[in-house]
């Protein structure tokens, strides 16, 4: 998402959680035109690590759209984890999903649920959206927050969209502080 501050503070009251912002691997491909535009954007987010998605309590994954799913630096992390996924690392943590495109629809939906299914394979606690907060109902998708960036990757988010992710990070937030509070029964 365009105009997004790293490590901005999520949820609200006593349920104060930090976010970090970390990219995926070769996010774009040496000579995408799409990279020149935005590398500044990118240059100072760190590249995030199998350590980092262990290490997290939960995780929300996000893409711009490469014909209708995640980019394929994004699916290489993911294609990566198979160490994580033998020793159950990500099991039972929180995930949810965002996503941009330079159309308002394209393929925002499938780009979510080609970020969720890694996070199902693993056993990873789905938190979606849903339509918990009225901005879902003018922008977004049910399944995750989204953002149409325009034909040049140029729109800043309008006030709905910056709704929407920031009701999708507060909810993964206090779903995931939930169920770190919850009793296991044996």
């Amino acid at each position: 998402f365009r105009g997004r501050q790293g490590g901005r503070r999520l949820g609200g009251g006593g349920g104060a959680a930090r976010a970090r912002w970390a990219q995926g691997p070769g996010l774009f491909p040496q000579g995408d035109e799409d990279y020149g535009r935005v590398r500044g954007e990118f240059e100072p987010i760190e590249t995030c690590s199998l350590a980092d998605l262990e290490a997290a309590e939960a995780i929300i994954t996000g893409s711009p759209t490469r014909f209708g799913v995640m980019t394929h630096g994004m699916k290489a992390l993911w294609d990566a984890t198979g160490e994580l996924w033998q020793k159950k690392a990500l099991y039972g943590k929180v995930g949810s999903a965002f996503c941009s495109t330079s159309t308002a629809h394209g393929g925002q939906e499938m780009t979510i649920w080609s970020l969720l299914l890694p996070m199902m394979h693993h056993g990873m606690l789905i938190c979606p959206p849903g339509y918990g907060d009225p901005s879902y109902f003018k922008a977004a998708s049910p399944y995750g927050a989204t953002q149409w960036s325009g034909p040049d990757s140029d729109r800043d988010m309008g006030r709905n969209e910056e709704q929407a992710a920031i009701f999708l990070g507060r909810r993964v937030a206090e779903v995931a502080r939930q169920l770190s509070l919850a009793p296991v029964a044996h």
